[in-house]
This record gives structure tokens, C-alpha cells and sequence, in this order.
């Protein structure tokens, strides 16, 4: 433990030492390659409309608003913390390279005055109302403002100048940017006449019947396609194909756990604790504590009967203050206790059954609760009369036992009964809840303890076995192909993680895989990874599937190009066998089908899908367009071949001279709430975005 209090201390240095090697070792691998560590191309973090994104931009945009959140939170940022800020940077970043170019040639922009009038007019940005709140009535209070203004130039250490910049700015650019989402809103709108027009399409309500022959009927064993077929249904079909960039992966695991050797080197650390930790004066408990245990001092406090550990349960209740018990295992630790004594709260321990006052008068309430006070004045069991009489059924199964509580957390009148009666005495109160008959078991404050925690680490031994084993994997099978053969052989566990992408930051079951991730995007379909530590695992990893960005090609996708194009054969026999039938009706269509014709009903042009068939886009379009009592078909839909009569006709109820602003407002707001967003991803598409931040993150 001495040896990493003295790491903690000179942990600024050695991060000093580490980032000199490291910026050295950049520096000679450059120069041995022959390029420039300034060269544009090896420090391009994305193109985005043809203009390059530097890394050092992108870096200082992070590094400023890493320093803002720690300067807001006082806290350190965590791995996901981190991520959270590279990902918003980039959108930041692309908005930015995407918009703001043109929207000042537009003449976009935000002036001093409006912005003094986010700032300290009538017109505050949400988020300066959020950041200055009076504590005492909970509402923003523009003095707030006014006072950390004053107060910012006298700030010597220049953090307060330094966040109001940051929040100046945050506020600035979100105006900016919501003048162009308002100029994109305002320019959408629904009129009276498509108002009317969308009401009539969805109140045009019909129903029918409709004969099926459903695909599934016709085993896939009975249809053969060629490659000419397959060929041919992959190119008519590309757009359902387009995909993003993406990798799969299959890896091993080679898990750090401690062992037996491990778990007893932790014990003894334990051990050699106890002496001192008995010996340590409360003054020096928690600078003892900190100095010695993997986790940080905390009190504890309990009443009897609390404490998971039993025997540690039934000790501390009757030892003295000092007393230390263990070292004993749990949770993965070898553990330390101390009772130092008591805490300045007092507790009650109470019992109680209520009558409650609903569906009965509090006279009637009283008398019930006299009753049972009687019965057990002449002993019979608290226990089971609460569990039999009291309407409070959630302590009643517990025999009215309520635990031990502080003040403050019942009702004023229970609470004052609780705490003013005597032990074990037994009280009648009434509350809103109704009569309660009350025992007060104890009262007594809480005695509190103090842990040291030695926690059971795999030792440098433990992880060098480990990463030996897995090394000696990795150098043996070097392809994806030796590398399945070595799982199956060695009785391995083979993972895998799909679809990921440039930007994906988890791996289920591993700590930070980004080192990982980057490397699969380095590398080619059948590739064999480094040994790579990520937590307490030891991981080796190989390329199973490559996706580019675009179409997919033919055999990254061969099983959904065979059924859709079995699926046309069927159709296509469908079609064949009934092109010489002549049906005169929607039963005549069933039977050769071999079903019964199905009734479907309320079907309008904004239905997604059809009772008993599913998606069925065509049927439907088809079905509001029809005549009444007229057989239609066939038709080659998503899941089968139909025929359909539709037997009824509801057309919408059109009230002469009604007035459709209402419903155009209604359409208008749908249509701009969509708008911006999808405005911005046509931007972004048109853009013609390459991301290469999987490089460099």
C-alpha cells in the first residue's frame, strides 16, 4: 500500500515521463516511415463536404469542453464521460462543417444585442434560467446573474471566466442554428384542402373478404432458382440491400482470476492489519483506513439482527467499542470490522396493527382496537392478531413489525407516540390512516462500524500465466481459419460480437474495447489480433465478416436474396395456376385456394396491415379504390396471392361548411416537428461524410 501512496504522489511526473516516451516513439516511428507527423492526410480526422476535419481541431474542441465539465462538476471524467463528449463534439463539428458556411451566406447570424438579451433581457436562454436558480424559492433570479458577472473579474484562477465564455458561446450557436430550423419549420404548412383531402383518405373505410394463397403454403424443397435467378433478384432489389460500414468478430477470452496463492497473499495482508487497526486511535481511523484499504473510509451504521453476517451480527450487539473482527471473506474481499460506537440518532423498533376508518366510523374503529388491546393484555399473540385484523397488509404479514425508523418518517401522531411512550408498552393512537394499536419494542440509537477491505487481486504471477497462455494461442493460429480449429480442439468458448461499427464503444463483457474496435478496422476478413488486455481478460480476436459502406455484395447477403427470390417462384406458380381460371366470385377463389374467404373489416387507406395477412401494402391501396361487390385480383403482395371482394363501403361524413384551419394547424405542426430533423439528415447525406475517427479513438 506504501508503494501506491508514493505513485499517487508523483502521479503528475510519471504522466509527464510516459507522455514524453509515448510523443517520442510517435516522433522516431515517423521518421523511420519517412513521414511527417504534420502531414495533413496522417491527421485528418473526417472529410465532411470535401473540407477536412484536423485532429488537432477536433482535439481542442474536446479538451475545452472536457475542462468546462470538470470546472461545473468538480469531478473527473469517467471512460464513458469521455466518449459522451467525443460523440457530441462530432455532431457539433459536423453541423458545423455542414451548415453554418452557407447559413451565414444566408445572412444568418446572432447580434450583440440579441445576445445580451439571452443573457440579461426579456428574452433568457433556458439554459442561463437553469444555471442561476435562487436556492430559497427555486426560480431563476437574474441578480444571480448579475452577481457572477460582477464577481467573474475578481476571480484571480480565471475559472469563472472561463465557463461563462463556455456557456456565452453554447447559447450563441444554439440561436444560430434554431434560425435555420425556423426558416425550415416556417416554410411547411398544411392547407384547408389537404386538410380535407387527408380526413377523407382515413375515414374512407371499407371492408371485405379476401381469398389467400400464402407463400409459406408451398415448400421452399418443391422451388429451384438458378444463379441467374438469384443474380437477377439481387439487382432489382440493391436498394434493400444498402448498408453502413460494419465488422463482425469472433474472439476468446483468457479471464485474470485470482488464485488460491493470490487469495492467501490477501489474507495475510489482512492479518498483518489487525494489530494496528485495533491499536489506531478514532482520530486517525480514517487516514489508517484509506491508507490501507482498496476501498475508501465510510461508517456503517446497523441495529442487531441487520448485519448479513450472523456471527458478526450477534458480536458487535454485545462487544465493546474497539472490538475488530475478522479478517473474514465476502465479496470478493477480506474484510476488517471495527465498532467505534454508537451514532447520535436515536431509532424505534415498534409493531403495530391498524384499523383503518375506510367503509367504517372511527367510533366503530376505536371499539375494534380496544378490543384487541384487551386480548393482549391477556397474552394472546401481537404476531398473529396482526396478521389476521390489521388493514395494513404489508407489515401485517410480518406480524405488524415495522423495523427500526428515525424520527420524522411516520405520521406526526405515530411518530410522537413512538418516540415519547415507553419500552414495550402498548399504545392506541389515531391517524389519517385510521386506529392503530402500537408496541414499542426498543429504542436505542444505531451503533456504527468501520471496514478495511483487502481485496482479492490476481497477482503479476496470475496475469503473467494468463497472457502467456494467451500469447502462445495467438502466435500458434494466425488465421481465422486456425483460429476456429484451436477453439474447437481446445474446448474453448468462441464470442462474437456483430455489426460493429466505427463508433461503437461496447462489447458486451469487455472494459473499454476501443483499442480492439480500431484494430478491426485496420485489418481484413480473416485477420488474427494481438493479445489485448481490456480489464481483467486478456483477449484475441479475429476479423469474421467485412461490410463496406454502400450495397452488399451478392454472398454477404445470399440468404435473404434466396428466399426473396424463392418467394417470386412461388408467386410466379401462383399467378401461373390461376391465370386460366375465370372466378366469379370471392368463393370460387377461396376453394381453389384451398381456404375459406376471410372477412376483414375497417380497412382505410391508413392501415399498415390486413387481418390474418400482415403487410400488405398493394391489397390495401388496391382495396380503397375499388368498386362495392366486385371480385378483384390477383394480386402478388409481401406473404401471398389474393383475390379480395370488398362487401361495404363507410365513405367519410363530410359536414357541409366545416371549417378544417383546426386540423390544418394539427397536420401543419406533425410536418415541422419532422422537418428539421430529417432537413438535417439531408443535409448530412449530401454531404458525403467519411468518418476516420476510428483511427485515432
Amino acid at each position: 500500500m506504501a508503494t501506491l501512496q508514493k505513485i499517487r504522489n508523483k502521479g503528475p511526473l510519471i504522466a509527464i515521463i510516459i507522455g514524453l516516451a509515448l510523443f517520442a516513439f510517435i516522433v522516431g516511428d515517423m521518421v523511420n516511415s519517412g513521414k511527417s507527423i504534420f502531414a495533413g492526410s496522417q491527421l485528418t480526422v473526417a472529410k465532411i463536404n470535401g473540407k477536412d476535419l484536423s485532429l488537432p481541431d477536433y482535439q481542442a474542441k474536446i479538451t475545452e469542453t472536457e475542462e468546462y465539465y470538470k470546472l461545473r462538476t468538480g469531478q473527473a471524467l469517467s471512460v464513458e464521460v469521455s466518449e459522451q463528449i467525443r460523440t457530441s463534439i462530432w455532431e457539433i463539428m459536423v453541423r458545423e462543417y455542414t451548415l453554418k458556411e452557407n447559413l451565414e451566406k444566408l445572412g444568418i447570424g446572432v447580434s450583440s444585442d440579441e445576445l445580451f438579451d439571452m443573457v440579461q433581457g426579456n428574452n433568457v436562454d433556458p439554459s442561463i434560467q437553469q444555471a442561476f436558480v435562487n436556492q430559497e424559492t427555486g426560480v431563476f433570479d437574474p441578480t444571480l446573474v448579475m452577481q457572477f458577472l460582477k464577481n467573474m473579474e475578481s476571480d484571480e484562477t480565471g475559472q469563472s471566466k472561463a465557463i461563462w465564455l463556455y456557456i456565452e458561446k453554447e447559447i450563441e450557436e444554439n440561436r444560430f442554428y434554431n434560425k435555420y430550423y425556423t426558416l425550415v419549420q416556417k416554410g411547411l404548412f398544411v392547407t384547408s384542402n389537404e386538410a380535407k383531402s387527408e380526413d377523407a383518405e382515413r375515414n374512407y373505410i371499407v371492408d371485405m373478404q379476401i381469398a389467400m394463397k400464402n407463400y409459406l403454403t408451398i415448400s421452399d424443397s418443391s422451388v429451384t432458382v438458378t444463379d441467374a435467378d438469384l443474380k437477377k433478384y439481387y439487382n432489382d432489389h440493391k436498394k434493400e440491400y444498402e448498408q453502413e460500414e460494419s465488422r463482425d468478430i469472433a474472439y476468446i477470452t483468457f479471464d485474470v482470476v485470482a488464485s488460491t496463492e493470490d487469495s492467501l497473499a490477501s489474507l495475510t495482508e489482512a492479518k498483518n492489519l489487525v494489530e494496528k487497526f485495533k491499536t489506531t486511535a478514532d482520530a486517525d481511523l480514517e487516514r489508517f483506513v484509506n491508507l490501507n484499504s482498496d476501498e475508501v473510509y465510510s461508517e456503517t451504521l446497523f441495529k442487531k439482527g441487520e448485519v448479513e453476517n450472523k456471527t458478526l451480527d450477534s458480536l458487535l450487539s454485545v462487544s465493546p467499542f474497539g472490538f475488530v473482527y475478522g479478517p473474514y471473506e465476502e465479496g470478493g474481499y477480506y474484510k476488517l470490522i471495527k465498532l467505534v460506537g454508537k451514532d447520535t440518532t436515536v431509532e424505534v423498533n415498534a409493531r403495530h396493527i391498524l384499523i383503518s376508518t375506510q367503509g367504517k366510523t372511527l367510533v366503530a374503529a376505536n371499539k375494534t382496537a380496544d378490543s384487541l388491546m384487551a386480548k393482549i393484555k391477556k397474552g394472546e399473540d401481537f404476531a398473529l392478531l396482526a396478521i389476521k385484523y390489521s388493514d395494513d397488509k404489508g407489515s401485517g404479514q410480518n406480524g405488524g413489525d415495522l423495523g427500526w425508523f428515525g424520527k420524522n418518517v411516520m405520521v406526526p401522531e405515530f411518530d410522537k407516540a413512538c418516540f415519547d411512550g415507553k419500552i414495550g408498552s402498548l399504545v392506541k393512537v389515531e391517524t389519517t390512516y385510521g386506529v392503530h394499536v402500537i408496541e414499542i419494542l426498543n429504542r436505542d440509537s444505531p451503533l456504527k462500524y468501520v471496514a478495511i477491505q483487502i481485496k482479492i487481486s490476481p497477482s503479476q504471477k496470475t496475469y503473467q500465466a494468463q497472457y502467456s497462455k494467451a500469447s502462445e494461442f495467438g502466435g500458434v493460429n494466425t488465421t481465422g481459419e486456425l483460429f476456429d480449429k484451436a477453439i474447437t480442439e481446445q474446448g474453448l468458448t468462441k464470442k462474437v460480437a456483430p455489426s460493429l461499427t466505427q463508433v461503437t464503444n461496447v462489447i458486451a463483457g469487455l472494459d473499454n474495447p476501443r483499442e480492439l474496435i480500431r484494430w478491426v478496422f485496420e485489418n481484413e476478413k480473416g485477420a488474427v489480433s494481438e493479445v489485448y488486455e481490456l480489464g481483467d481478460r486478456y483477449v484475441i480476436a479475429t476479423i469474421t465478416e467485412t461490410r463496406e459502406k454502400g450495397i452488399a455484395k451478392l454472398e454477404q447477403v445470399l440468404e435473404k436474396v434466396e428466399a426473396g427470390a424463392k418467394q417470386e417462384k412461388k408467386a410466379e406458380q401462383i399467378l401461373s395456376d390461376v391465370a386460366s381460371q375465370n372466378f366469379t366470385d370471392i368463393n370460387a377463389a377461396a376453394t381453389f385456394f384451398g381456404t375459406a374467404a376471410m372477412p376483414v373489416n375497417s380497412v382505410s387507406f391508413n392501415s399498415y396491415s390486413i387481418s390474418g395477412a400482415g403487410y400488405e401494402p398493394e391489397l390495401i391501396a388496391k382495396a380503397v379504390t375499388v368498386e362495392q361487390n366486385k371480385l378483384s385480383g390477383p394480386i402478388k403482395g409481401k406473404n401471398g396471392v389474393y383475390y379480395f371482394t370488398v362487401t361495404s363501403i363507410t365513405p367519410p361524413q363530410v359536414i357541409e361548411g366545416t371549417d378544417w384551419t383546426t386540423s390544418a394547424g394539427t397536420l401543419t405542426k406533425t410536418l415541422q416537428s419532422r422537418s428539421v430533423n430529417q432537413a438535417y439528415e439531408a443535409v448530412k447525406v449530401a454531404a458525403n461524410i467519411e468518418d476516420n475517427r476510428v483511427k485515432f479513438f
